[in-house]
């Protein structure tokens, strides 16, 4: 019974600490995955899968190496993971944390890298991977965040969603007088 309640235990906390890419980098589409605007107020707004409601890119739990991105439903005022800003180099970073910005992971070129927050943005360690443009902008003011280096589009449609949970455990038998281990 032990060794079943601690594998459940260890199967729910792998999920809670497994990351899904929520942020890619991808082949400019015309999709609503890949249309942003930059408010004034540092929301960095986006509609998400399948043109889903819109939401801000937020900057999620620090890991080993950066931080996760996702979209989030805007909070009323905005929280401090939710401020963005592009900066004169072209680096669209965290306006709480300067030297946190939105990088392809490993220089990828390749559509569907992982787009993830890496802190230390500078020319000199960038090298094209943290550099973010506008283009193909709407009059609604939305419009693509295209990566300089790779020329992929930041897009939100991300990874599979994760498994389901684990099924719940067997219901417990008792010792009753009819049941079978009363014996």
């Amino acid at each position: 019974m032990a060794a079943r309640w601690a594998a459940v235990v260890g199967a729910c906390a792998a999920l809670v600490t497994s990351t899904v890419a929520d942020l890619t980098g991808q082949l400019c589409t015309d999709s609503p995955e890949q249309r942003w605007k930059l408010g004034s107020d540092g929301a960095l707004q986006g509609t998400g899968a399948a043109g889903g409601p819109l939401q801000c890119l937020t900057a999620g739990a620090h890991e080993s190496a950066g931080i996760a991105l996702s979209l989030k439903p805007c909070g009323s005022p905005l929280t401090a993971e939710q401020k963005w800003e592009i900066t004169a180099e072209s680096f669209l970073v965290l306006s709480a944390q300067k030297a946190m910005c939105v990088n392809l992971e490993g220089y990828g070129k390749t559509p569907g890298t992982t787009v993830w927050g890496y802190a230390g943005c500078s020319t000199a360690v960038c090298k094209g991977n943290c550099d973010w443009h506008a283009v193909n902008a709407s009059g609604s003011g939305f419009s693509h965040l295209q990566n300089k280096g790779s020329r992929l589009c930041l897009d939100s449609k991300g990874a599979p969603p994760p498994p389901p949970p684990p099924s719940p455990m067997p219901p417990m038998r008792t010792c009753a007088p009819d049941s079978p281990p009363a014996g």
